[in-house]
C-alpha cells in the first residue's frame, strides 16, 4: 500500500516537473475586444419641428447633374453601360 502511494506521488511530481519544464514559454494572445459604438441619446418626440421638403430638381437640373457625372467618371460609366448591355 505504501509503495503504491509512493509511486503515485512520485509520478504526479514527475508529471508536474516535466510540465513546468516543457510548457510553452510564449503566452497565448488574448482575444481582441470589439470596440463598442457609442450610444446616441434618443431625442424627445414632443419638440420636433417640421422641416420643409426639399424641392425636387427639374429636368434641366437632372440633365446637368448627369452630364457633370459623365464628365468626371467616364470609365465607370462605360463599364456600367457595357454591363447593362450584356445583361440585356
Amino acid at each position: 500500500m505504501q509503495f503504491i502511494l509512493f509511486m503515485t506521488g512520485f509520478a504526479l511530481a514527475l508529471i508536474v516537473t516535466l510540465w513546468l519544464i516543457f510548457r510553452s514559454g510564449k503566452s497565448r494572445p488574448s482575444k481582441k475586444l470589439k470596440s463598442r459604438t457609442k450610444k446616441i441619446a434618443q431625442r424627445k418626440k414632443g419638440n420636433r419641428t417640421l422641416k420643409p421638403e426639399p424641392i425636387s430638381p427639374t429636368g434641366e437640373q437632372l440633365r446637368d447633374n448627369a452630364t457633370k457625372l459623365l464628365k468626371k467618371n467616364l470609365e465607370v460609366v462605360s463599364q456600367v453601360i457595357r454591363q447593362w448591355l450584356r445583361d440585356k
